[in-house]
């Protein structure tokens, strides 16, 4: 099926766990944590960036894999993403996001 991206292409994909705020069984950070010890092939999480920062700091100290947030269109979304940690966020405007981050960067260094 994926003969046209050639033999080694595939091996470079990487897998994350999608983490949604609504299931509650993804709101179990002990779950979460087995899953990934269970499953090495998983290298990222790609959750919700409604969790509060104590839910991705406790998935950071243990697992030291990068989050991933969604979907992050405003300020106060990517205020709360930058604060939790996340190794980047996944956003429907991400053109309108670009200057934000600047400036709340920039903000932070005043």
């Amino acid at each position: 099926m994926l003969q046209h991206l050639g033999q080694s292409s595939n091996d470079n994909v990487k897998l994350g766990l999608v983490l949604r705020d609504r299931e509650p069984q993804d709101r179990s950070v002990s779950r979460v944590q087995d899953i990934i010890a269970n499953n090495p092939a998983i290298h990222a999480f790609v959750a919700s960036y409604k969790f509060d920062k104590h839910y991705f700091a406790s998935l950071q100290a243990t697992t030291k894999l990068p989050i991933v947030v969604w979907t992050v269109d405003e300020e106060q979304g990517l205020v709360h993403s930058m604060e939790s940690g996340a190794a980047a966020c996944v956003s429907n405007h991400p053109l309108k996001m670009i200057p934000m981050k600047q400036r709340l960067k920039q903000n932070c260094r005043d």
